[in-house]
């Protein structure tokens, strides 16, 4: 079985990244593991997320999980598993895929898994995990079939899939993450429009059309990769 995590945030799922079953839990519950009682997991539906293709250059894991978000919200993927896969998945690093999984309550669903490869062990390197404990973890993985490479033909009740070479540069708000904006759509939205006009009113202390009045960096989805910052 994977390791698993239960944790209070709603953010748990963070650790899904490292091929770690993560799951948030409410207080109580999370005082009976504390004090050496089960916690019950129900199996939900298991959803598989093919991402195929390769991100564009300058496109970032922020651009990507806004778009997943969008498109796993419309796929209605409430309270399951999902499963990451295939060479999308794999070509994104731990960073890349700790800002997806961050972003699995967002999602609607419960966890937001990818496979241990070669990317997990690399990051459990960078960390300053002995070699004795990254030997570990990979002969662990490929004995017991956890393994990215053993999972190649896995069974899903339902397989989706998402093309990440169609991501653009993204926004989304405000208040619903699903709730995207390509930049590319700001024009025609009559966001961000005449910079001659709105450059000139703001020499004399107005405060043009579209001007960006609060800007916030999320410090649980964007801080903690280090291609973001």
């Amino acid at each position: 079985f994977p390791d698993t995590c239960v944790g209070t945030d709603s953010h748990t799922p963070h650790i899904d990244s490292l091929g770690v079953i993560a799951i948030g839990v409410g207080g109580l519950e999370a005082e009976n593991v504390m004090l050496g009682r089960a916690s019950m997991m129900r199996l939900p539906e298991i959803i598989g997320v093919r991402l195929t293709g390769k991100r564009q250059p300058g496109i970032t894991a922020t651009d990507i999980v806004l778009a997943l978000t969008e498109f796993l919200r419309n796929q209605k993927v409430v309270s399951a598993y999902l499963e990451f896969f295939g060479d999308g998945a794999r070509s994104l690093t731990i960073g890349d895929r700790a800002t997806i999984s961050n972003m699995t309550p967002e999602f609607g669903a419960s966890a937001g898994l990818f496979y241990i490869d070669e990317q997990t062990l690399d990051y459990l390197r960078l960390t300053g995990r002995d070699p004795e404990q990254v030997a570990l973890v990979e002969n662990y993985a490929k004995t017991t079939g956890l393994w990215a490479d053993a999972l190649v033909d896995a069974m899903y009740e339902r397989v989706l899939e998402f093309d990440l070479s169609t991501v653009g540069r993204n926004m989304a708000g405000p208040s619903n993450p699903h709730r995207r904006l390509p930049t590319s759509a700001l024009a025609e939205r009559g966001i961000a429009v005449g910079l001659d006009k709105a450059l000139a009113e703001e020499e004399q202390g107005m405060m043009p059309d579209g001007a960006v009045i609060i800007a916030a960096i999320t410090s649980c989805t964007n801080t903690s990769n280090p291609r973001n910052v």
